[in-house]
């Protein structure tokens, strides 16, 4: 949801320079960003499970604003909550209380600003390290496909492991995935392009590009980053 041009208000300080390491890296000080990609809430003491959020931004010095899809009516003024935020490579963590909640004109959570932000980069480069089953299946070739293996994704592309050269770096062909997100497995077919061949271990590794996606495949994309950068997937 686009947040209004008067809500966008504030006060955080941009972070000091984050020590380049494909290793993870905590830091207790830190502050939000103005811009968030996703963001989780759970209930502090309660069972239900972690809540999807929209950030709409924030009023300075005294509450942040969200949105949320469902669970708006437990968002109780008073309830604790933990809440992770994803932004580019890096996952912050804070705790908060609810200090209010509107229905008018839409519905709002406002959250009390965060004294203490713990602020976890993802790894060097915006890839989030997985291993998911998939199909290669190239444009010219009217076989069911290739087995492969994707190794870490992102939202501009994903790494594929295979067992032989099966496309050649510029081509264009389709990898079928399963993607979990939101507790469910989505079967989705991404348009990519070969950007890198290299043999690592006895397997070839290829770079690739994903190329015209849509609004939903980004969306889910974005959901399945998210939950696996945070450790918050369903099992």
């Amino acid at each position: 949801m686009p947040a209004p041009a008067n809500l966008l208000i504030s006060t955080a300080k941009h972070d000091a320079s984050a020590r380049e390491s494909a290793s993870p890296v905590t830091s207790i000080a830190g502050t939000l960003p103005k811009v968030i990609d996703a963001m989780q809430l759970s209930i502090v003491g309660h069972t239900h499970a972690p809540l999807q959020t929209d950030y709409v931004g924030s009023i300075a010095g005294q509450a942040l604003l969200l949105t949320a899809t469902t669970g708006h009516e437990l968002f109780e003024p008073g309830v604790e909550v933990e809440c992770k935020a994803l932004r580019g490579r890096k996952v912050y963590m804070f705790r908060s209380t609810v200090i209010g909640r509107s229905e008018l004109p839409v519905r709002l959570v406002y959250l009390a600003q965060p004294d203490t932000v713990r602020t976890h980069i993802v790894r060097k480069h915006v890839r989030v390290s997985t291993e998911l089953a998939g199909r290669l299946i190239r444009n010219d070739c009217v076989a069911a496909g290739f087995d492969v293996t994707v190794v870490n994704v992102s939202l501009g592309g994903v790494a594929l492991s295979a067992i032989d050269v099966i496309v050649n770096v510029g081509e264009h062909f389709k990898l079928s995935l399963r993607l979990r997100a939101d507790g469910k497995l989505h079967a989705v077919v991404l348009n990519c392009i070969a950007r890198s061949l290299r043999h690592v271990d006895g397997a070839v590794l290829v770079g690739v590009e994903f190329s015209n996606r849509t609004p939903d495949i980004t969306a889910l994309l974005r959901a399945h980053l998210f939950e696996m950068a945070t450790g918050s997937g369903a099992d």
